[in-house]
């Protein structure tokens, strides 16, 4: 019976997991659609030169080749996108290994700013020898990553200051790997720090709630804590950020 409810347990939280993917990549579907239709239309674009220079018998095979080479180039970037959306978006159970953090998180930021060109996102790794490394599933760290971002990005436009950039931070310390995210949006009342990683809390008139409570239980469970406080130089806005054991600590342990 305790098996049965664990496995049910589970089966749970990687449904809600699945649905808060879902709903990021709902309101992330605008600007996915934006960046899927750049490569597209210079992949249009490129062939139609190329059929312009064929009718007109401009056969030089130079620039023919130049406008194939883009062409294969556009597509690959716009196969990539799908990939990234289709693994992201796939239901399935979690799987955690040893993964770079800098390199999720970097990857993260990468697709978040690809498809919100509008975002200034200012990536800060510690420039130090620490190991980065934490036993993790990286689509859930990208699912984390992305509803952070979203947030910040979310804040600074209701705060009319949209164009301030978003500071994402990396450091080690004391056997963890601390990832931090620092916008300069419209911040938080005390009474709602409280409740901010309470499930259907938000603030948000279109928001679902979820976010932050799913990040928050999937940090948790990897042996991390996930935490938000106001910037300690005053100015406006929220830093939210989440530990993670670095690996060498839990093999030590």
């Amino acid at each position: 019976e305790q098996r049965r409810m664990a496995e049910e347990a589970l089966l749970h939280q990687a449904t809600l997991d699945h649905t808060a993917r879902l709903a990021i990549l709902g309101e992330m579907a605008s600007a996915i659609a934006h960046e899927l239709n750049q490569p597209l239309a210079a992949i249009g674009n490129f062939a139609r030169g190329m059929a312009r220079r064929i009718t007109a018998g401009r056969l030089e095979p130079a620039p023919l080749l130049d406008g194939t080479h883009e062409i294969v180039t556009q597509s690959e970037r716009a196969a990539s996108i799908i990939r990234n959306i289709r693994a992201f978006s796939q239901k399935r159970a979690s799987e955690q290994k040893s993964v770079d953090l800098k390199a999720v998180v970097g990857e993260t930021i990468a697709l978040f700013t690809g498809t919100h060109p509008q975002a200034r996102v200012i990536w800060q790794p510690a420039e130090t020898p620490e190991v980065s490394t934490v036993v993790a599933d990286p689509v859930q760290i990208q699912q984390v990553m992305l509803n952070l971002l979203k947030n910040a990005l979310d804040a600074q436009q209701t705060a009319g200051r949209a164009d301030e950039p978003i500071e994402v931070q990396f450091r080690a310390e004391a056997g963890a790997c601390v990832i931090t995210v620092r916008d300069g949006g419209c911040g938080l009342a005390p009474e709602q720090f409280a409740r901010l990683f309470e499930p259907f809390f938000t603030t948000k008139t279109e928001g679902l709630g979820l976010g932050l409570s799913l990040s928050k239980g999937i940090i948790e469970s990897l042996g991390g804590t996930l935490s938000a406080a106001a910037h300690d130089d005053g100015k406006p806005g929220l830093a939210i950020g989440f530990s993670l054991p670095r690996e060498e600590s839990q093999e030590d342990l």
